[in-house]
């Protein structure tokens, strides 16, 4: 019985970090899985911080009176300030997303089948248990077969790819 709480648990966690991996692919723009460009290659995870890193360097040094090679204004000074802490709050959210692809999405990939067949074998083996008990287990057994089913389609592995 500790055993099939502990495969429930671990369940539990696998799916947990599917929607927890879909919900910041969501805020970032549906960049999972990724599509190829145009040119042939794949877009590249830090490409959006790269850019802000640049704009921000703009912005720094215009604040400062240093010479950018750029002349902005005040009004441009305000948007580009705008602009960079929303872009802020994406580059936050894309390192989540990339650490969370990154570690606990790459462990899924070994995780969630080892727990899906330990739980199948599990619901084939427990004939006198209550219907309460075995409706768990299915449900159980559904949740690993939709987090599989992320992982192979969102394809975290990815991360590793850059």
């Amino acid at each position: 019985m500790k055993k099939q709480n502990l495969l429930i648990l671990c369940s539990l966690f696998v799916f947990f970090v599917s929607v927890r991996i879909e919900v910041l692919n969501y805020r970032v723009g549906t960049f999972l899985p990724r599509q190829k460009l145009s040119t042939g290659g794949y877009p590249k995870w830090r490409s959006k911080s790269i850019k802000a890193a640049e704009l921000n360097w703009v912005y720094n040094n215009s604040i400062n009176g240093r010479n950018t090679g750029k002349e902005l204004g005040p009004e441009k000074l305000r948007e580009l300030e705008l602009y960079l802490a929303d872009e802020k709050i994406k580059i936050d959210t894309w390192n989540r997303l990339r650490f969370w692809c990154a570690s606990f999405g790459t462990l899924q990939y070994l995780l969630a089948p080892t727990c899906l067949l330990f739980m199948i074998w599990s619901v084939k083996d427990s004939r006198h248990r209550s219907l309460l008990k075995k409706s768990i287990q299915a449900c159980t057994v559904l949740l690993l077969l939709l987090s599989i089913s992320l992982a192979v389609y969102r394809e975290y592995y990815t991360v590793y790819l850059d």
